[in-house]
């Protein structure tokens, strides 16, 4: 894969060309002659008739590759010698690599296995293998059913002696799939042009792999794990790791200096070694040798062509006006009669799909439309391995990377990548929703918008979780849902550090820290911060409440408390506490439970410092240091901070005691007076007086009892200067002053005077 930074190994050649030195025998300036076939083709890039099969002679070596423990280590040449020759005796050869490894080749098989025995070698640990040489003759067959095994393959060719099989594979969806595509390795002289299997017969194309680029120096030709260069960034060229660029830097590739990242795949650079890759292949050089030859022949065809150039202009000059217009009209009915040629041609000569149909005027688009059907996707990306079934689709992918945005909206200023997408944003300014669904007359002014809102008509959910089941009308739609299972937050505040699974999530949460409430309500004036949070509360001045539950025809303003509510019939309760096994209809309500476990009160009050579990809690208590009571009760004309105590209280005027104890069988109005007295039965006082040591079962009770150590007394009477330490014994006193009696006796028949 192109860039793939030493992702399968370098071959031998490449292994011998990023040798420091070499050690072995008494002569130390002695080098070990590669051994190569030599091409007939002189002068040439890849001059022959045919296209050339690569071919090899076969030389047997003994080679081992010593790994030292420590990377990078520089190592003394002639203590190297001397350890070699005490241990093995007399090599062939050594070699040290740029990465501090040695390659020592062997006289004999025996030589070999001892060499592997080795542990140490000069104060280092070392790990010997055998280096199996590649085969240089590898080549590719296509049209291979996926669900031949490759095993099958191998034994059934004929005629050849194929020693390995390997089914390629393409990058779909960051997923790699087979492709129809088989590479074969060959124990040949000379590779075959086609091979046998069965009846049918296949060609047999050389394998070219994709040049390496070290994603260190960002040049081609090697990896990062033998690069002495300077780091250098693949988009801007800087001397920075990727995606280190300073805000409105433009792109830069460090190999041609164009304004593209140095992954493009149209980068001269890149074809260039390309070209370097198919000489290297075909003529089994040296990457090295490779690139001197194909620049030698750069060189000859500059010379040929500004040879050629200059005799044309020679000629050129010598020629008549008159006679070049004659050979001019001739030229014009020639290509003329030539375009007929080949339109009727065009008319005539179709090309049709197998699987579906579809024509083509040529054979090319009727490849690419293949893809389609055998899924493969011959493009890839360099920098995050996405692959693609047309080069038009990756050179529009790699502006993602470099960050050019070349169209701009004369409206509002924003940037795009393509002019299809600057196409489809100026809809947006123009109104314009040309996609209208013929079932229900929604319009839509993006088709992709159109397309996946017809399928929520057809019922078409094909995205489906291999997890749960569960199914999605959009891939988007499903890698969000399986984030949940995954755990995976990728967008975080960088100002608080809280993590989201969703940009849109993100992108809420920033407006908290911004403060920023741009929406304002028309009826309330309430200020808001987001639209959806607008609309939701614009459903309580409406009083419409459109989600009405089947079963007990309770109904709710909001979609997602019927959700909830639905699950009380249900009875699923799938958010279980650790802690204490208590279960909860929903992961919020549980969140809140396990903060008694663990004591966690993050809503605190900017007052009084009072900090409370629930957002909810502390917006209740705000309302009471601005002294603000909304909730006014029509019976007896009393004002509460909020709804739920309005609520409680008109229990009081209806007799109402819904909160029966089940030990006991007393009943309570509120809901905070029944929770308060199943603590008596639990036996539960936590609350625990520091003077005295006496325990309560509420802060309240608390509170009250430690006034009687302080001594203080803040209910003082609005009549006398008297005071008193409770609120009911003040209320007693002031009966005194107003002559108030409420009480009345059931068995007198007179009420008292």
């Amino acid at each position: 894969m192109a860039g793939n930074d030493g992702s399968s190994g370098s071959d031998p050649e490449m292994e011998d060309e990023s040798c420091s030195g070499s050690v072995g025998g008494n002569e130390w300036s002695r080098i070990a002659k590669r051994k190569r076939k030599k091409t007939n083709s002189q002068g040439s890039l890849m001059d022959s008739g045919k296209e050339d099969h690569v071919s090899r002679i076969e030389v047997e070596e003994f080679k081992v590759m010593m790994k030292f423990g420590e990377p990078r280590v520089t190592l003394n040449p002639i203590k190297l010698t001397k350890a070699l020759k005490r241990v093995l005796g007399e090599i062939n050869n050594a070699k040290t690599l740029r990465d501090g490894n040695v390659i020592i080749m062997c006289k004999d098989e025996k030589q070999q296995k001892k060499a592997l025995g080795i542990k140490s070698m000069i104060g280092y640990s070392v790990s010997s293998t055998v280096m199996t040489r590649k085969p240089w003759l590898r080549g590719v067959i296509y049209g291979i059913p996926t669900d031949v095994p490759v095993d099958q393959i191998k034994s059934a060719i004929e005629g050849s002696k194929v020693v390995g099989a390997k089914r390629l594979q393409y990058g779909k969806n960051k997923e790699r799939k087979d492709s129809l595509s088989v590479m074969l390795q060959f124990d040949e002289e000379r590779m075959p042009e086609r091979i046998k299997i069965g009846y049918v017969s296949y060609q047999v194309r050389p394998y070219i792999p994709s040049p390496l680029r070290c994603f260190k120096c960002q040049k081609y030709g090697h990896v990062s794990a033998v690069c002495r260069r300077n780091l250098r960034c693949a988009r801007c060229g800087g001397e920075h790791e990727y995606g280190k660029c300073d805000v409105g830097v433009k792109a830069k590739c460090c190999n041609c200096g164009d304004e593209h990242s140095a992954g493009f795949g149209g980068c001269s650079a890149h074809k260039q070694a390309v070209k370097i890759q198919n000489v290297r292949i075909a003529e089994g050089l040296t990457y090295a040798e490779a690139a001197k030859k194909a620049k030698r022949h750069e060189q000859r065809q500059g010379e040929v062509v500004s040879k050629e150039g200059n005799e044309i202009s020679l000629v050129q000059e010598k020629t008549n006006q008159v006679e070049v217009k004659e050979q001019q009209h001739k030229l014009n009915d020639v290509k003329k009669l030539s375009d007929f040629k080949t339109q009727e041609t065009k008319a005539t000569k179709l090309h049709t799909c197998s699987q579906c149909g579809k024509s083509f005027q040529n054979k090319g688009n009727l490849n690419k439309h293949m893809r389609i059907h055998t899924g493969e996707r011959p493009y890839t990306c360099t920098q995050c391995g996405k692959s693609f079934n047309q080069a038009s689709d990756l050179s529009y992918h790699l502006h993602i990377h470099s960050g050019e945005k070349t169209f701009k909206c004369d409206q509002c200023g924003k940037d795009f990548i393509s002019f299809s997408n600057l196409k489809s944003h100026l809809i947006v300014h123009s109104d314009e929703k040309p996609h209208v669904c013929s079932l229900c007359g929604k319009s839509y002014s993006r088709l992709s918008s159109f397309k996946h809102h017809q399928k929520t008509h057809t019922g078409v959910r094909d995205h489906v979780c291999s997890d749960c089941g569960k199914s999605f009308t959009k891939s988007s739609h499903l890698k969000e849902h399986q984030r949940t299972h995954t755990g995976e937050k990728p967008y975080t505040c960088t100002q608080c550090g809280i993590s989201f699974s969703h940009p849109s999530g993100l992108r809420d949460h920033l407006l908290v820290h911004s403060g920023e409430k741009t929406l304002k309500c028309d009826q309330c004036g309430k200020d808001f911060k987001l639209s959806a949070h607008l609309k939701q509360h614009l459903i309580v001045h409406s009083d419409e409440r459109p989600h009405v539950c089947s079963l007990c025809g309770k109904s709710f303003p909001r979609l997602n408390s019927f959700k909830d509510h639905q699950k009380t019939h249900d009875g699923v309760r799938d958010h279980v506490c650790s802690d204490c096994g208590m279960s909860f209809i929903t992961s919020s309500h549980l969140k809140q439970h396990q903060r008694i476990h663990t004591g966690e009160k993050p809503y605190t009050c900017s007052q009084c410092g009072k900090s409370f579990t629930h957002s909810s809690g502390l917006r209740d208590h705000l309302l009471r240091h601005s002294g603000k009571k909304t909730f006014n009760c029509d019976q007896c004309g009393k004002d509460f901070v909020s709804s739920s105590e309005l609520k409680d209280h008109l229990n009081v005027h209806s007799d109402k005691r819904p909160h029966v104890c089940s030990l006991c069988g007393k009943s309570f109005s509120w809901l905070k007076s029944f929770k308060l007295h199943q603590k008596t039965h639990d036996e539960v006082r936590d609350h625990v007086c520091c003077d005295c040591g006496k325990s309560f079962t509420t802060t309240g009770d608390l509170k009250r009892h430690q006034i009687i150590h302080t001594g203080e007394k803040p209910n003082k009477c609005s009549y006398c200067d008297k005071s008193f330490n409770r609120p009911g014994k003040l209320k007693l006193h002031e009966r005194v002053h107003t002559g108030e009696k409420p009480f009345h006796c059931t068995r007198t028949p007179f009420p008292p005077e």
